[in-house]
């Protein structure tokens, strides 16, 4: 859940600072990591966790501190800074 949340704040963010739309992970981390390099390491690490989730059958799944870290720092640090520009 705080994969997807993160997710639509990046969306926002690209499509109205700089009027992108993107379907497809492997573009939108690639916008991340050129366009919103302050929250890379965030978002990048909300997608890794869930994306192991998804399709790793859970067996590479962050501990529950890291786990924990992830869902409430990594998703407050990137709705702050994409909430900063509207």
């Amino acid at each position: 859940m705080a994969f997807y949340s993160a997710l639509h704040y990046v969306d926002a963010y690209l499509l109205r600072r700089h009027g992108i739309r993107r379907i497809h992970h492997e573009e939108r981390n690639a916008d991340v990591s050129q366009l919103i390099r302050e929250i890379e390491e965030e978002y990048l690490r909300l997608y890794n966790y869930g994306n192991n989730a998804r399709y790793d059958k859970m067996r590479n799944l962050p501990d529950e501190e890291d786990s924990e870290q992830a869902a409430t720092k990594d998703l407050l640090k990137i709705q702050e800074y994409i909430l900063g520009f509207f």
